[in-house]
């Protein structure tokens, strides 16, 4: 490998197996199992959400550690363009472990790097910044990567008095929750083919609105089908006939977290306050259903519009890292001029108050 790597000996743990698959249903029952127990999991690294993802990339590789023919660790990548991606389409990723053990996760990461050759880098994305300088350790490049505005959840009074803690921040939410209750804007969930196809008319026009390439209706469907019911929450927002707004939220229960996927929305009734009315809704559901937190999305380092609407509900930042190890000459110079700026952009924002 061209920038060095394998500074641990099998002496570490020689019981440790360490193996690659390329299809999550070679270990369906086991990695279950394994999910179940594991507190480093997240949504983004349950059996469905990788089969999820099988379907729409070509290459799949599953870095599986194994003690005493149980899984202990797992590096989960699939290849995106000409890099191999932990997660993509994922607002976390990287390698998760039963215990908090640095040597699982190191011997993890040095499987992947002598297994996966032929692409210019290897990318895990979204992890924390304790993770990343494992990674690190072993030679890949690290930066802060997006901040994700994060609401700890208890109680809906804590949220007006705590979260909300100045009659500003309560303002800012009850004037357009207020407006939305007038027009009596409704929540529906989406149940059918024909919801999945509302949704998307709406994903799709706010994704060309943005001058952003938006994924098909067939992606939609298949997260629909392939993410059980329990896992999922799928809103329309109707304005008389019309569906004007739309979120998929997405949970695993052992992590407390629902994570908010996608919010979307018809600019021209932008007016009436959808999202807001939506975002209620979920706080509700969620503290109604004992959930702890619920992550806002991947923001980039920079206190823009969309970071200064999500904040209005947030009550903190999480910041996730990336951790890169290229694979050419130029991939190099290129991670790390995007490093180089992502740390530029960290300190601008740690700045900014």
């Amino acid at each position: 490998m061209p920038f060095g790597y394998g500074k641990l000996f099998l002496s570490d743990n020689e019981k440790m197996k360490i193996s690659v698959i390329r299809n999550i249903k070679q270990i369906k029952k086991p990695y279950e199992k394994f999910i179940e127990r594991c507190k480093d999991a997240r949504f983004f690294h349950t059996y469905f959400w990788l089969a999820f993802l099988e379907k729409n990339f070509d290459e799949a590789r599953y870095v599986v550690a194994e003690d005493k023919n149980e899984i202990v660790g797992m590096l989960p990548l699939f290849k995106e363009n000409k890099e191999f991606v932990s997660l993509p389409y994922s607002a976390e990723g990287g390698p998760i472990a039963l215990k908090k053990d640095k040597t699982t996760i190191r011997k993890l990461i040095l499987k992947t790097l002598e297994e996966i050759k032929n692409v210019e880098a290897i990318s895990i994305n979204n992890v924390t910044k304790e993770k990343a300088e494992i990674l690190e350790k072993e030679g890949l490049i690290i930066f802060p990567n997006y901040v994700f505005p994060v609401l700890g959840l208890s109680t809906l009074e804590d949220f007006w008095n705590k979260t909300l803690n100045d009659s500003k921040a309560r303002k800012a939410v009850k004037k357009p929750l207020n407006k939305a209750g007038k027009v009596e804007l409704i929540i529906k969930e989406v149940k059918t083919e024909e919801d999945i196809k509302e949704y998307f008319k709406i994903e799709k026009a706010n994704m060309q609105r943005n001058m952003a390439e938006y994924k098909p209706l067939s992606f939609w469907k298949s997260l629909f089908k392939t993410i059980p019911e329990e896992n999922r929450k799928f809103l329309l927002v109707k304005y008389g006939k019309e569906v004007i707004a739309g979120r998929i939220s997405l949970f695993f229960k052992n992590d407390k977290t629902i994570q908010n996927y996608r919010n979307v929305s018809l600019k021209k009734y932008q007016n009436l306050y959808p999202n807001e009315f939506m975002q209620y809704y979920i706080i509700k559901w969620a503290i109604g259903n004992n959930y702890k937190y619920i992550n806002y999305g991947a923001n980039s380092l920079k206190k823009d519009g969309t970071y200064l609407f999500k904040r209005k509900f947030a009550n903190k930042d999480l910041i996730l890292w990336s951790a890169v190890y290229p694979l050419t000459n130029q991939s190099k110079k290129e991670i790390e001029k995007l490093a180089q700026q992502k740390y530029k952009d960290y300190r601008e924002f740690c700045e900014l108050k």
